[in-house]
């Protein structure tokens, strides 16, 4: 009885060290389960770490170019296109001015040689003691035919000087706007690429106003295309206008014409209306 006695004992102390090793087992492997699921947090946690910097790094790139490209197009816009276009304006101002007065020059020519035949067809106006002729006092002019005939040809060799000046300073300004569409082509690509790549939820308020340069320098030269179309149709008309009576002051009558009518407008009209419209 007593051996029974033990060995119940012994079997019930076997089962009892037996139950508490199984459960000591089972909470040494849930705490290591519970390590190595907060090592893969650590770590995906890193690598976003990681990859947050790599994207605003790229983002801090992308925004760079952006500017760069912007700060472009602003050079070439203001110390060329502006450039060119002030340099036309003047042009276009000589060249009305001229046309101003190269009537009257003609007309004072025009006079004087009809001065000049009346005088020699009655040479003995001026003699005697009357300086007068047909009741009319002769009051000899400061300018002679040749002075003025000389002001004229300086005139006609400058309306061609500034002729050839405005064809040139448009072909500039043509060359300029294709350079503008180079840079808004570039900046366009460089936007496609970013949308590409990047995620927009991880982008900066910084990039994102960046990125709306794109949109600005679009409109911006769908603005300057318009503009130079106006003026190249204002430098075709001041060119085709030079005919061969630009010497003679035509009246086209009709009074005050609307700014919008440019019909029946001679060269000098033409002139005069393209200066104050440019």
């Amino acid at each position: 009885m007593v051996e029974d006695d033990e060995y119940a004992m012994q079997l019930a102390f076997e089962r009892y060290m037996m139950s508490m090793g199984g459960s000591g087992a089972v909470l040494v492997e849930e705490e290591t389960k519970e390590d190595e699921a907060e090592r893969l947090a650590q770590k995906e946690a890193r690598e976003e770490e990681q990859r947050m910097r790599r994207v605003l790094a790229e983002v801090k790139k992308a925004e760079k170019k952006y500017w760069q490209v912007f700060q472009k197009f602003g050079r070439l816009l203001k110390d060329e296109w502006f450039d060119i276009d002030d340099q036309a304006h003047k042009v276009v101002e000589s060249i009305a001015g001229i046309r101003r007065r190269l009537p009257m020059a003609y007309k004072v020519v025009e006079q004087l040689k009809e001065s000049k035949a009346n005088k020699k067809k009655n040479e003995w106006a001026s003699r005697g003691f009357s300086q007068t002729f047909g009741g009319g006092q002769c009051v000899p002019t400061l300018l002679t035919e040749d002075d003025v005939e000389l002001a004229l040809s300086h005139d006609l060799l400058q309306h061609e000087k500034m002729m050839s000046a405005i064809r040139s300073l448009f072909a500039n300004l043509s060359e300029c706007q294709e350079a503008m569409y180079r840079i808004l082509d570039e900046i366009m690509k460089h936007h496609h690429e970013c949308i590409e790549v990047f995620d927009w939820s991880d982008l900066t308020i910084s990039f994102y106003k960046s990125s709306s340069l794109e949109e600005l320098m679009n409109d911006f030269v769908a603005m300057l295309s318009l503009e130079l179309y106006r003026k190249q149709s204002l430098v075709h008309l001041l060119l085709s206008a030079v005919e061969d009576d630009v010497l003679k002051s035509c009246e086209t009558g009709g009074g005050k014409k609307s700014e919008l009518d440019w019909e029946d407008l001679n060269s000098e009209e033409i002139a005069t209306r393209c200066q104050k419209v440019w």
